[in-house]
């Protein structure tokens, strides 16, 4: 499976954080065309959390772009993901075993409640 193919299934799989993770909103922010259409950029919300997540899907790689957005006081920051700093590698796994890992990182990030 080439990396467009890989990438296009696992950006109609994120859509499923809606359920497992309660996200107020999954949409594409970017999809890149010619030599760069493997490329996704997928935004995550959670509004009962005031948080949002950018899962980028580029060539064999994950990465993430999160922040928290202010609320209470908190001043706005950007905070990774626990354990992300480096980026999920796909290697030779199924589009649903990297969401699998993608969604633990998740669920382990969000605020509790």
């Amino acid at each position: 499976m080439d990396a467009n193919e890989f990438n296009t299934i696992l950006a109609k799989n994120l859509r499923g954080l809606k359920k497992h993770t309660c996200a107020s909103s999954v949409r594409q922010g970017y999809k890149g065309t010619g030599s760069q259409k493997h490329k996704r950029q997928i935004s995550v919300s959670w509004d009962q959390h005031d948080c949002s997540c950018d899962v980028w899907l580029l060539n064999g790689c994950v990465y993430f772009r999160s922040h928290y957005n202010s609320t209470g006081g908190r001043p706005n920051t950007r905070q990774p993901l626990p354990g992300c700093q480096d980026p999920i590698k796909v290697g030779d796994r199924s589009p649903g075993d990297v969401y699998g890992e993608i969604l633990a990182y998740i669920k382990a990030w969000l605020p509790e409640g």
